[in-house]
Parts: C-alpha cells; structure tokens; sequence
C-alpha cells in the first residue's frame, strides 16, 4: 500500500480537523445557544454531513465541552505568569477576548449544560483567571480593600466581553487598544467614600399583587432565571403563580407566549427610564439618569435581567427583533449622550466606552456577592461612570414613581 494512501479504517483522529470542528461549533452556541443549536447545523457551517461530524465529536455537550475548554485555555495562556504587571496582561486578555469572542457568553451563558462535576471545574479555573488579575490590582494598588477589588477587578475584566457580548457592530479602529484602555481605566478607578443607598421606587416591572397575568410574568421570570427557559414547563409557572394548569392557557397561549411578555415588559420599563433621562438638557444629568436607573434595575430586578441576557434567543424572530431595536436604542442614546458630555471621544471611542458600560452593568449584577453588600447599587453605578470618564457626582432626580 504506498506511504501516502488514504486510511480508511483505523485512522487516528486529525487534529486540526477537529479544532475547525470544535471552532465551529463554538461560534453556533455562542450565536444561537446551546439549545438552539443542531448538530446538523454544525454540520451544514462546515460543509460536511451530520454523520461525518460524528467521526471528530461524541455529540454536541463534547463540542460545548471542548468549546468552553479551548477558549478557558486561551484565557489562561493570555494571563500568563503570576509577575506580569496589570496593564500588558489587560492588553493580552482584550487580544484573547476578539480572538475568541464566544467565550465570554459561553462561560455566563452556556456552561450550566455542563455536567455538575466538569461546571465546577470550568468554574474554578474561570475563578483562578479572575483571582490573577486581581492579584496584579493588589499590587498595584495596596490599599484597596476586599470589597473594592473584587468590584474593580470584575469590573475591568466585564469590559473585555464587549465583543462577545455585542460583537463589532459600529465599532471599528484600535478596538483591542480601546478595550484595554477601558479596562484599565477602569481598575485604576478612585474608590469614594461610600455612596449614599439608592432611595426605593414604588413601583416595579411586575405586579404580582395586580392579576393573575402579572403573576404568572413575575413567576415565569424567576424560574426562566433560575432554571433556564427549556427546562421550564408551563405547568410548574402555573404552581408557582397558584393557577392551575389549563388556567395559564387563559392569559397566554404558551411558554413562548409568556417569555415575549416578559422581555416586552422589560424592555418598555427600560424605555420609560430613557425617555425620563432624555427629557433631561444636560447630556450630563442624562448620562447619571441613565446609569443609576440601568443599574437600579438590573440589580433589583436581576432574574428578570438575566433572563433578557440568556434567553432572548428563545424569541420569535419578530418578537426578538422587537427587543433588540430596544436595546440598540438605549445603547445609541448612551452613545450620543457621551459623545454631547464628551465632545473630545471620536465615535469609536465613544461606542467602546459606552457598550463597556453595559457589559459592566450586564456582568456585575448578577453577582450574589456582590449584592449582598448594601453600598453596591451606588458603588456599580459610580464604576458604570467612571468607565464613561465621566464625573461620578451629578445633578439626579430619582423621585417616586
């Protein structure tokens, strides 16, 4: 048989293959979701079959599985040693961060399909990159306390997820630069005296008290939270709104039907907040509404602002559209109200800044940890601004509604 014939049986894998397979495969989750996501159409994206897909992965959790492991490896290569100063390892993780954009969502989003045993493994290895950089804050800045590093050092790496989190629409230029800069700008924030605690509003995107259909949204958003949309019946909303199976089908046709409510609502109290802000004149005073009402409700309301986070893709594609020219509203708005603030930024600068915002805000508010701590809400939205270069202390009227 001569030397360079094709071995048909037997042959050892090929490694390349296999990384164009697993590259694949992590650009499909990270687009459309684990669940949302086919092996055949894994398959399609790299023009070979279904069953020719088989011979490089044992199914799609051994893609998720090897996606999460080569991107956790990346990561861990762009840390690098311990004696690294802050700055270049920054630099290294935003390079880390466009080279493997799926990452970061795959790692918020994607790892709870994981087996219990491998989600705690990725989890503790994902923990050991965030306890590098913090370490390399701590030398850098000796007298911060647990709570501010921790904050700081979390909030640097948030800005890093821009590009997984909002890809590269509008933003154009240096952007690996920008994202460092940004990140950088952001560890090296001043820490202020405490802030003053966010006064309560008397009013919240759900009502559970109001009706039946409020309930039924307030409940439906904490469990899509806590357990994920596809793993989520219609009749466990309905025990957990005290409504009986078929009495769900009264105020929404199906799941689907309840997850549209629910991000439709949430999207709307996120335009009533902008609409309050841009009725303001100062771009500055605009900028401070924004940013504390952002984080007012992210942080009080965080299951309902996870659930537009992870499950939006579950979205009918008119319904998703909807949601994500709401999004693009809020975030172009931020954007100009910046460059208003801020007329020295350029567009490019100015749109980094302003989505590394959003990601902070998207990243931290989830932390139990971190909201655990009375002072946060105040404490997140002085680092929102701070990574806006913008002063934390301005005119806000955050009255009663």
């Amino acid at each position: 048989m001569p030397q360079d014939a094709p071995r048909r049986r037997g042959r050892p894998p090929n490694p390349h293959r296999r990384a164009e397979v697993v590259h694949a495969a992590a650009r499909a989750f990270h687009r459309h979701g684990f669940a949302g996501t086919s092996m055949k159409e894994v398959a399609a994206s790299l023009g070979i079959t279904a069953s020719a897909l088989y011979r490089h992965s044992a199914g799609k959790m051994d893609l998720l599985d090897a996606a999460l492991e080569t991107g956790l490896a990346d990561v861990e290569a762009a840390l690098g040693p311990p004696e690294t100063p802050l700055a270049p390892t920054l630099r290294a993780l935003a390079r880390s961060g466009l080279r493997r954009a799926d990452f970061w969502t795959l790692i918020r989003r994607d790892v709870r399909h994981l087996g219990s045993e491998r989600q705690r493994v990725v989890r503790l290895r994902m923990r050991e990159v965030v306890d590098g950089v913090g370490i390399r804050l701590r030398r850098e800045r000796p007298g911060l306390g647990e709570s501010e590093l921790a904050l700081l050092t979390r909030a640097s790496l948030a800005t890093l997820s821009v590009p997984s989190q909002f890809g590269r629409r509008g933003v154009a230029g240096p952007v690996e630069c920008l994202l460092a800069d940004r990140a950088l700008a952001v560890a090296m924030l001043p820490i202020e005296a405490a802030p003053e605690p966010f006064p309560l509003r008397v009013a919240t995107p759900f009502d559970p008290d109001a009706s039946a259909r409020e309930r039924l949204m307030s409940c439906s958003a904490r469990l899509f939270a806590h357990s994920g949309f596809s793993s989520v019946s219609l009749a466990e909303i309905g025990a957990a709104a005290g409504i009986a199976g078929p009495g769900v089908y009264r105020h929404f046709a199906g799941k689907t039907d309840l997850l549209v409510g629910v991000l439709r609502r949430a999207s709307e109290w996120v335009a009533l907040d902008l609409e309050a802000a841009l009725a303001l004149d100062d771009p500055l005073a605009a900028l401070h509404r924004m940013v504390h009402d952002h984080v007012e409700i992210a942080v009080r309301n965080w299951e309902l602002f996870r659930v537009f986070q992870i499950e939006s893709r579950e979205l009918p594609p008119a319904d998703r559209a909807w949601i994500l020219r709401s999004h693009r509203t809020f975030t172009d708005s931020l954007v100009a109200q910046l460059r208003a603030a801020r007329p020295e930024l350029d567009e490019h600068a100015a749109r980094v800044a302003g989505l590394a915002a959003i990601a902070i805000v998207n990243d931290l508010a989830g932390s139990p940890r971190l909201r655990a701590e009375s002072s946060f809400p105040p404490r997140l939205a002085a680092t929102v601004l701070g990574c806006l270069g913008v002063p934390t202390a301005g005119p806000l009227n955050h009255g009663a509604r």
